[in-house]
Parts: C-alpha cells; structure tokens; sequence
C-alpha cells in the first residue's frame, strides 16, 4: 500500500514476497520437444512457497531472520493464504488485512478503473469474499477499512508503532544498565 501523501515507510516497512520462478507451466517445450518444467526451489530459502496466478510466489526467509535479530517488525504485502503460511511457521506474527469500505464499494472502484472486462470483476469480488471470510475464520488481529487511502495508511503505521511497544518485544535491560 503507498500512502499518497509524500512520507516514506521507515523501519518494518513492506518487505514484499517475491515471485520466485517462471510461470508453473509452459506451452513452449524445450529444445528436444520434452514439456517445460518449473526449476526447483529451495524451500529452505523461503518461509513460504506458494502457487497461484500461474506462478510461485514465497517470501524470503532472510528478511524474517534478519528482522527477529535486530528485535523489529518484518511487514509483509501478501494475500491471506500467504498470511496464514506465515503464522503458522510463525505463531507470534500478527495480521492486518486491508478491507475495502465495502463490496458495493470496491466494485465501483474496479469499474472505475476500466481496466477489467466483466468476469474478471465478478471473479476479484468473489476473492475478496473469500478472503475476508478467510482471514476472519483464521482470526487475523487487525482490520484496516481503506475508506480514505491517508487514513488506512496511517492507521497500518498505528498497528506497527503499538506492536513494536508491547512489553514482550521491548528490551528493558538497556534501560535498566
């Protein structure tokens, strides 16, 4: 999510997923006419891979270690499949899903854009459903209604300033020496 105004995100900032290969499958064949294949990934490099869109995407497992070591937050921009992967590799990480003000809402945003026939509407209000119904049946933490794009901003800036408070993740023997 980018804020319209001009701030910059600072630390926990979006540390995106990656797209971490071609598409799944290929119509072209390789050269001795044997069907195109994925390559393999690591798994061991990823705290999550998962398939959709004709692709794997995964999030990069560095950037969660590297985040637990300096004790900040590691903010991720992921659908709400990859939200659960990460929470249960990850049993202290939080959620926020940012919701449209409404269905009716985020249909005349889409049309609004004339960049989808249809079907490719009716198809991304259908996943919106399901993935509010997803994230509520998987008790994500925070909700974050993007009725005014500064305000939804400011409130995901809220949830990562009161997370990096809370007493468990705060380290008071640096005040105390």
């Amino acid at each position: 999510m980018r804020p319209s105004s001009s701030r910059r995100p600072g630390p926990g900032s979006p540390a995106d997923s990656a797209t971490i290969c071609c598409p799944i499958s290929s119509d072209s064949p390789t050269r001795d006419g044997r069907p195109r294949r994925p390559p393999t990934i690591s798994s061991a490099a990823f705290s999550r891979i998962l398939y959709g869109k004709g692709h794997r995407y995964g999030t990069p497992r560095s950037v969660i270690l590297e985040a637990l070591k300096r004790g900040a937050l590691a903010v991720f921009d992921i659908d709400v499949q990859g939200g659960s992967a990460i929470k249960r590799q990850y049993p202290e990480a939080l959620r926020a899903l940012v919701l449209p003000p409404s269905l009716t809402e985020l249909e005349r945003r889409l049309r609004a854009r004339s960049t989808d026939d249809d079907t490719t509407i009716r198809r991304r209000l259908h996943a919106a459903r399901v993935e509010v119904l997803l994230a509520r049946a998987e008790h994500y933490e925070y909700w974050v209604v993007n009725e005014d794009l500064d305000r939804a901003y400011a409130d995901l800036e809220a949830i990562v300033r009161a997370e990096s408070c809370r007493a468990e993740r705060f380290d008071l023997q640096r005040i105390l020496e």
